[in-house]
């Protein structure tokens, strides 16, 4: 999917890969055809690629600048469409104790009733944004509601594992709650190590 790489990888080079995977044994051609048609024609970000990373104060401050919300304590004018204390920030742990179980609770359903991958990325986002401000925050029930809901939605572990195993390669959704799932545990390492989970 990515318009830099020069050499893309061929059903060929995917199958070569993926050689002795199945207790030293071959997975049958016709299933690994099938996940190399699914992860080519359904493209996997992480939100990284979607800036969601790129969030930083400086860039919240140019936001509100944009739409015209002011910092000063008192109303400057006609062109300020709301004034904010000058430290608004102490509000957001107080905000995200309200919101974060809601958050999950609003990306699970939103990626389970998904039909399309766009929606089901989207919902993903959601919940890689959460537990981003969960480690920021140091709330490891948040952080750990992501990761067990993440951990549900790839259906790894939803029966006998050949059957399982069958079942992840053939569902993409399946495939992006567990690529979702590895970069919240990236991103939350320090955090998760921090809190022994």
């Amino acid at each position: 999917h990515n318009s830099s790489v020069k050499r893309r990888m061929t059903i060929d080079d995917f199958v070569r890969n993926n050689r002795g995977i199945n207790d030293n044994e071959d997975v049958p051609r016709e299933f690994l055809e099938e996940i190399f048609s699914s992860i080519s024609s359904v493209e996997i970000r992480m939100s990284d690629e979607a800036g969601i990373s790129a969030l930083t104060d400086v860039h919240w401050d140019e936001a509100l600048d944009t739409y015209g919300v002011t910092h000063p304590e008192h109303f400057d004018g006609a062109d300020s469409l709301l004034v904010l204390p000058g430290d608004i920030r102490i509000l957001d742990e107080e905000v995200f104790h309200i919101a974060w179980a809601s958050a999950i609770t609003a990306a699970s359903v939103s990626f389970e009733e998904s039909r399309d991958a766009n929606p089901a990325q989207k919902s993903l986002e959601g919940f890689q944004s959460v537990a981003k401000c969960a480690s920021a925050l140091r709330l490891s029930p948040a952080t750990d509601a992501c990761i067990s809901t993440l951990c549900k939605s790839t259906a790894i572990r939803s029966g006998p594992l050949i059957g399982a195993t069958f079942k992840f390669g053939t569902n993409v959704k399946s495939q992006m709650a567990t690529v979702a799932l590895f970069g919240v545990a990236r991103q939350c390492a320090d955090w998760i190590r921090f809190d022994g989970w």
